[in-house]
């Protein structure tokens, strides 16, 4: 058992730190074997800069490193560790460079679960929360970064089921970006992985995947985008892929795809540009593609796809306020929309 605990001024005592000039303080609570935490904090010297910071690890092979270094930040840690079916390792680290940033972690589970959180700047919130179901999971991850001002991140792995390989990573570099990932919410899954990358004001990203093989990227630099992906939410299915790039300005996209070997992809450049794909939600089947492209300015596509193999691919370039809806059933159809001039 190691724990160092630092503060700006004060006394440190074994699992208790507080910093009497700053107000600031530090709880940790550990029970088990192998486990480490270290604490670290600085801020100004009135109480309106405290620090706060609750670490608490039961169990064995746990680690939690916090490090905090502005005005007002708050941590809190919890780790249950590992179950009677094998033993594990279970990470959190956690920097916060800033002023008022809050950074929440729960992990309990029965496999190596790793948290890395680095937030710098005013007013960011993450949560995030890994949990295997009473059996063994491995390789949980979750790796979430926000640089600027106002953002929120919040994700959750393998609530209540049993989760291997899930893995996420979200970077929000801008201001009041919004990043919502839910992994096997509702059951068993395999292989799930989301990445989210927004850069400018104002994004938002939501990603719900479930069950097997599910994976979905999605990225958007410019300003008030908002994606939506809903993969397997609530059905068994194997091998969804969703990717999604919005440049622009208040580009909206929207994909929901249950069932087997569904992939999506939407790219919109422009401004105002509004894209909808939902493949399988009504039927069976499976290995349905579609593709959009967007590049102008409020254009808006529709992509409604149920059966086996069918295939659209929708591109609309620089136009202005172009229209497509394409719906397809059946079994191995193949549509292609081309609108305003290639680039």
């Amino acid at each position: 058992m190691n724990i160092v605990l630092k503060a700006g001024a004060g006394a440190l005592a074994l699992g208790l730190a507080t910093t009497a000039a700053a107000q600031s303080s530090s709880i940790v609570d550990q029970s088990g074997t192998g486990l480490d935490a270290t604490v670290t904090q600085t801020g100004g010297p009135s109480a309106a800069n405290a620090q706060t910071s609750t670490i608490t690890q039961t169990a064995q092979d746990n680690e939690a490193t916090v490090g905090q270094s502005g005005n007002g930040n708050t941590s809190t840690i919890d780790q249950t560790g590992n179950k009677s079916f094998r033993p594990g390792i279970s990470e959190v680290f956690v920097t916060q460079s800033g002023t008022d940033n809050s950074s929440d972690v729960d992990q309990s589970g029965d496999g190596p679960s790793t948290i890395d959180i680095d937030q710098t700047g005013t007013l960011n919130i993450s949560f995030a929360a890994q949990s295997n179901g009473g059996r063994p999971g491995t390789f949980n991850s979750i790796d979430l970064s926000q640089n600027g001002t106002g953002n929120s991140s919040s994700v959750e792995q393998a609530a209540g089921g049993i989760s291997d390989d899930t893995q996420a990573i979200v970077e929000q570099i801008g201001s009041f970006n919004t990043s919502d990932i839910i992994q096997n919410a509702v059951g068993s899954g395999d292989f799930q992985s989301a990445e989210v990358y927004q850069e400018g004001r104002a994004n938002i990203s939501d990603i719900y995947q479930d069950e097997d093989l599910n994976q979905a990227s999605v990225s958007q630099i410019g300003t008030s985008n908002v994606n939506v992906i809903s993969q397997n939410a609530l059905t068994v299915a194997e091998d969804n892929s969703a990717e999604v790039m919005q440049d622009g300005f208040l580009n909206v996209s929207n994909i929901v795809q249950e069932r087997e070997l569904n992939s999506a992809s939407v790219s919109s450049t422009g401004s105002f540009n509004e894209s909808e794909i939902r493949q399988n939600t009504l039927s069976t089947g499976g290995m349905n593609t579609a593709e959009v492209l967007q590049d102008g300015t409020s254009n808006e596509s529709n992509i409604f796809q149920d059966g086996s193999v069918n295939e659209a691919m929708v591109s609309q370039f620089d136009s202005t306020g172009s229209v497509s809806t394409v719906t397809q059933t059946g079994n191995g159809n193949i549509a292609e929309v081309t609108q305003g001039t290639a680039p």
